[in-house]
């Protein structure tokens, strides 16, 4: 593995020192795509959007297990909306129990 990202999620704010910003789905998705990413930070207040969404980012992941592989990187979330953080935080419990399924054993988690 290359380089190990940290990569936040925001359609409207900066990322912190140390995260790579991606503020649309699709931006997230191609750093995911490397295999390089670690943690993923997640907008819950994210207001519906032309371009994507926070579940976007989850279905991919999802997909991306089952097509690929892919080993899931570690959940944040970062927002005040704690509707969205709870429908966040089963999507990665979906996740994780889909990687487990695949035989690859849950290493990944929400923080």
């Amino acid at each position: 593995m290359g380089y190990v990202m940290k990569v936040y999620f925001d359609e409207r704010s900066a990322a912190p020192s140390g995260w790579i910003a991606a503020s649309r789905p699709q931006q997230a998705i191609a750093y995911m795509q490397t295999g390089n990413v670690e943690v993923i930070n997640l907008q819950t207040d994210q207001s519906t959007d032309r371009f994507g969404t926070t579940m976007d980012i989850m279905e991919w992941v999802k997909r991306a297990i089952l097509n690929y592989g892919l080993i899931p990187p570690r959940f944040k979330f970062h927002g005040d909306n704690e509707i969205n953080r709870e429908r966040l935080e089963i999507e990665v419990l979906k996740i994780n129990s889909l990687y487990r399924v695949r035989g690859q054993g849950a290493r990944r988690f929400v923080e």
